[in-house]
C-alpha cells in the first residue's frame, strides 16, 4: 500500500511539474502542423500562378503568411503581390519590407534578392537596390552581371563616383568595352564633365580605331558637345570602315537633323532602308521613330511616303511595314488608304486578331459600318468569340441605327464575357439599355441601366443615358438630374454631358440654368451635333427669343437634313411637341 501511494505521489508531482511542458509540447504540435500547413499553402499558390490565377495565388499566400508569420518564402512573394497592389508610398514600403525580411535571412537567395533590387529601382529607391546588389556580390564576387546593376543603380541614385569606381573594377576583368564606356561617359555628361567625357571616347576609340561601334560612339559624344565638324568625320569613317553597315547613315540621319538639312537627312534615310543588310525589324524602329519626327515637326507626308515606297518595293510582303503604313495613313486622315494597307497585311497574316480589329476601327472612322461589320464576322471566323470583336458589334449596329440586332449583339457579347470583368459588363447593359429604349421597351431600358449601376454606380455614361431618356420621357425628373449632376461634377467640361443636364433642367423649365449649361456644351463641343444644336434653339425658344432658336434649328436641319420635327420647327417658326 506504501509502494502504491508513493507511486500514485509521484505521478501526481510529474503531472503537476510537466504542466508546462505537457501545453510546450501540445503547442509545439500545433505550430509544426501550421507551419506545415503554411508550406502546403505556398505550393498551391505557385500552381495557382502556373494556371494563371491571380486572385488563387494571393489568398493562398495570405493563409500562409497568417498561419506561420515566419514563413519567410510566404512573406516575400506576398509581399510582391502587395506592391502590385500597393495604391501609397506607405503600402510600397510595407511590402517591399515583407520582401526584405526573406533576403535577410536568407541572404543565398540570390534570384529574390535580384528582384527585391529590380523593384527598388523601379520605384526610384536607388540606394536600397545598390545596398541590395553589394549583399548579392558578397555572396557571388565573379557575377560581372551583378557589377554592372550594382554600377546602374549607384548612378540613377547620384553616387557617381561610387559607380565609377565599380565601372573601373569591371575593365580590370573585361577591358575597356563600349557598354561600360558609354556608362561611364553618360555619368561624366551628368557631372558636366567635358575633359572626361572626351577623355573615356578616346581611350574607347584608340582600343579598336577601325570599330564601326566606336567611331560611332565617338562621332555621337561630339555631336552631343556641339562639335558637328568632328562629329561628321567619325561618321564618314563608319562608312569607310563598313559601306555595307547602315549605322553610319542612320548616325548622319540625326547629324542632318540637327543641322536642319532635311535633303540629306532623307537621302540618308533612303540610304539606311534600302540597305539589304539591316533586318526588316529594324527598319520599322528607324521608320517609326522618323515618322514620329516627321509628324512632330508637321512636315509634308510626301517624304514619309516615298520612304515607304522605298522599303515596300525591297519588302512588299512584310505585314509590319504595311502595318506601319496603315496606321501613318490613319493619323493623316485617309482611312480609305489604311484600309488597303491594313488589308495587304491581314492577306499575308489572316490570323493577326490585332490588325483584324484595327481594320474594323477603321472602317468605323471611316463611317463605312456595313464593312466594318463584315470585317468583324471575317475576324470570327479566325477567332469564334473574341470578346474585343464580339463587344465591339453593338456599338456598330447603334450607328447603323439597327436597334434589334444591336440588342441580340448585346446579348452575344454577355454571354461570352467574364462575369468578373465589370468594365465591359456595365459597357454591354448601357449598350442593351439604349438599344430598348429606341425599340420602345423603356422599363426594360431602365432596368438595364440600373443593373449596369449596380455594378458600377458612379459608371458617367450610364448615368448621363439614364437621365437623358428620362427626361425624355418625362419622368423622374428629379432622379434624372442628381445622375446628371454627378456626370457634371465629374468631367465638368464634357458637352455631352452638359448637354443632357441643360436638358434635364429644360424639362424641369428652369430655362435659366439650361441656357447657362447648353451654352457650356456648344462651346466645349468643337462640332456640335444637331441634336445639341436643336436643344439650344428649344431652351431658347422657351426664353422668349424665337428668332434665336429659329437660326439654331435651322443649323441643326443643315446636319440632319431628313429630322422632320426639325423641318416643321423651321416651316412652322415654332416649337413642336415629339
Amino acid at each position: 500500500m506504501r509502494i502504491l501511494r508513493i507511486l500514485c505521489a509521484l505521478s501526481a508531482v510529474l503531472i503537476i511539474n510537466m504542466g508546462g511542458n505537457a501545453a510546450t509540447i501540445t503547442n509545439n504540435s500545433q505550430w509544426d502542423e501550421n507551419d506545415r500547413k503554411s508550406g502546403y499553402y505556398v505550393i498551391e499558390s505557385k500552381l495557382a500562378m502556373q494556371r494563371g490565377d491571380a486572385g488563387t495565388h494571393y489568398e493562398m499566400l495570405k493563409r500562409a503568411v497568417e498561419l506561420n508569420p515566419a514563413n519567410s518564402v510566404a512573406q516575400y512573394y506576398l509581399g510582391i503581390c502587395k506592391l502590385v497592389l500597393a495604391q501609397t508610398d506607405t503600402a510600397q514600403t510595407e511590402a517591399l519590407m515583407m520582401m526584405k525580411s526573406h533576403i535577410k535571412q536568407h541572404p543565398e537567395d540570390v534570384l529574390e534578392s535580384r528582384r527585391y533590387a529590380m523593384y527598388n529601382i523601379k520605384l526610384n529607391r536607388f540606394d536600397e537596390a545598390a545596398e541590395t546588389y553589394k549583399r548579392i556580390i558578397s555572396q557571388k564576387p565573379n557575377s560581372n552581371e551583378d557589377k554592372y546593376s550594382l554600377a546602374q543603380a549607384l548612378s540613377m541614385g547620384k553616387h557617381y563616383s561610387e559607380a565609377i569606381a565599380v565601372y573601373d573594377s569591371l575593365e580590370v576583368t573585361e577591358g575597356i568595352e563600349p557598354q561600360i564606356s558609354v556608362q561611364k561617359i553618360s555619368i561624366y555628361i551628368s557631372l558636366n564633365d567635358t575633359a572626361n567625357v572626351l577623355r573615356e571616347a578616346h581611350r574607347l576609340y584608340d582600343t579598336a580605331p577601325k570599330s564601326v561601334t566606336n567611331n560611332e560612339i565617338l562621332g555621337n559624344v561630339y555631336q552631343h558637345l556641339g562639335m558637328p565638324d568632328s562629329a561628321i568625320v567619325y561618321y564618314d569613317r563608319m562608312d569607310e570602315i563598313d559601306p555595307t553597315n547602315a549605322n553610319g547613315a542612320l548616325a548622319k540621319v540625326s547629324y542632318y537633323y540637327q543641322r536642319g538639312d532635311s535633303v540629306q537627312m532623307d537621302k540618308e534615310m533612303y540610304r539606311a532602308l534600302s540597305n539589304e543588310n539591316m533586318p526588316i525589324e529594324q527598319k520599322v524602329q528607324e521608320l517609326t521613330r522618323y515618322i514620329r519626327t516627321m509628324y512632330q515637326d508637321g512636315d509634308s507626308s510626301e517624304r514619309v511616303i516615298n520612304l515607304f515606297n522605298v522599303i515596300l518595293e525591297q519588302n512588299p510582303h512584310e505585314a509590319a511595314v504595311r502595318r506601319l503604313y496603315a496606321m501613318y495613313l490613319s493619323t493623316r486622315g485617309d482611312y480609305s488608304g489604311a484600309s488597303e494597307q491594313l488589308s495587304y497585311a491581314l492577306d499575308i497574316e489572316p490570323t493577326n486578331i490585332e490588325d483584324w480589329l484595327n481594320m474594323i476601327v477603321l472602317q468605323m472612322q471611316d463611317k463605312n459600318y456595313e464593312k466594318a461589320l463584315s470585317m468583324s464576322e471575317k475576324a470570327l471566323e479566325y477567332h469564334p468569340d473574341n470578346e474585343d470583336v464580339v463587344v465591339n458589334m453593338p456599338v456598330i449596329y447603334s450607328q447603323m441605327k439597327q436597334y434589334d440586332k444591336q440588342f441580340e449583339a448585346c446579348e452575344r457579347a454577355m454571354a461570352i464575357v467574364d462575369s468578373t470583368d465589370y468594365v465591359r459588363c456595365v459597357s454591354i447593359y448601357n449598350m442593351m439599355g439604349d438599344a430598348l429604349y429606341f425599340l420602345g421597351k423603356k422599363d426594360e431600358a431602365y432596368k438595364s441601366y440600373e443593373k449596369g449601376l449596380k455594378l458600377d454606380p458612379e459608371n458617367g455614361m450610364i448615368m448621363n443615358n439614364y437621365a437623358y431618356f428620362l427626361a425624355c420621357d418625362g419622368r423622374d425628373l428629379e432622379k434624372a438630374e442628381e445622375m446628371s449632376r454627378k456626370t457634371v461634377l465629374k468631367k465638368p467640361e464634357e458637352p455631352t454631358y452638359l448637354d443632357t443636364y441643360a436638358w434635364v433642367l429644360f424639362k424641369k423649365h428652369n430655362l435659366e440654368q439650361a441656357k447657362i449649361y447648353i451654352e457650356l456644351a456648344i462651346k466645349n463641343e468643337p462640332e456640335p451635333t444637331s441634336d445639341l444644336l436643336e436643344h439650344y434653339g428649344d431652351i431658347l425658344f422657351f426664353m422668349g427669343e424665337p428668332e434665336k432658336a429659329l437660326e439654331q434649328w435651322e443649323e441643326a436641319l443643315k446636319l440632319s437634313p431628313d429630322n422632320e420635327i426639325l423641318k416643321t420647327k423651321v416651316s412652322k417658326k415654332t416649337y413642336v411637341y415629339e
